[in-house]
């Protein structure tokens, strides 16, 4: 739990993101080896004090919030090579 919380406070919580794929892992932390235990982290991170509203974030809002950005770019982008 060390590094999430780390992660977290040092960071900031709007950048960090966890994703659920387990394809091709070799291991995973104790606990959290399959997505049905994920009720395990968001105990635990409400243990260490982050609020729902954080939770939601690191759970996806803040993926969805970066591929927004990154579409937006892309979008941008394609339009200036259009222009030229």
């Amino acid at each position: 739990m060390w590094s999430s919380t780390s992660s977290g406070r040092h960071a900031g919580v709007d950048a960090v993101g966890l994703g659920s794929d387990f394809d091709g892992i070799d291991c995973a932390p104790i606990g959290l080896d399959s997505v049905d235990k994920w009720p395990n982290l968001t105990r635990a991170l409400l243990e260490e004090g982050f609020t729902a509203e954080e939770i939601r974030k690191i759970y996806g809002e803040n993926t969805l919030r970066l591929m927004t950005q990154v579409q937006a770019v892309a979008s941008r982008i394609q339009q200036q090579w259009a222009a030229k």
